[in-house]
């Protein structure tokens, strides 16, 4: 286990370097500080800078290019906003993670996933694991259609 995570921490400035730059890479921890600043998820979800600057950091990951198309913002923001419940069952389920009470935190998630809109098209896959991720970042990692086509939702 030492030796993993002496490969993460020791390569780290080069899985940056290979990974993001740019626009991403500053708009991604804007997003994570923001979210650090603002502890409970009703409160991060309230805040208008919070859901632009989710918005700003979801168009810069590639959700608004190629086959992927947001929704307008006023929609994005009504749909984050009107599942405040749904984000703070997880919050709750989450709080005191442990494989034991991972059951919880599953199901919350599902509901909440399965509530979010947030694309022109029907996929969710994409741009709810990027939010989520946003929102909850040590709990849900972000995911693309890379290595995912198999998966069933």
């Amino acid at each position: 286990m030492a030796a993993v995570a002496g490969i993460i921490t020791g390569r780290i400035a080069q899985i940056n370097t290979v990974y993001r730059g740019g626009p991403s890479f500053h708009f991604y921890h804007r997003i994570l500080d923001l979210r650090r600043q603002h502890p409970s998820v009703a409160a991060f979800l309230a805040s208008g800078t919070c859901i632009e600057m989710l918005y700003a950091t979801l168009v810069s990951w590639d959700m608004n290019g190629r086959g992927a198309k947001m929704k307008d913002y006023a929609d994005f923001r009504n749909n984050l906003q009107g599942n405040v419940n749904a984000f703070q069952a997880v919050e709750v389920a989450a709080n005191g993670f442990s494989w034991a009470n991972r059951g919880a935190v599953v199901q919350a998630l599902s509901s909440l996933y399965d509530q979010l809109m947030l694309m022109k098209t029907n996929g969710k896959l994409v741009s709810n694991s990027k939010t989520l991720h946003f929102v909850f970042p040590t709990l849900c990692p972000p995911m693309d259609r890379t290595g995912t086509t198999g998966i069933v939702w």
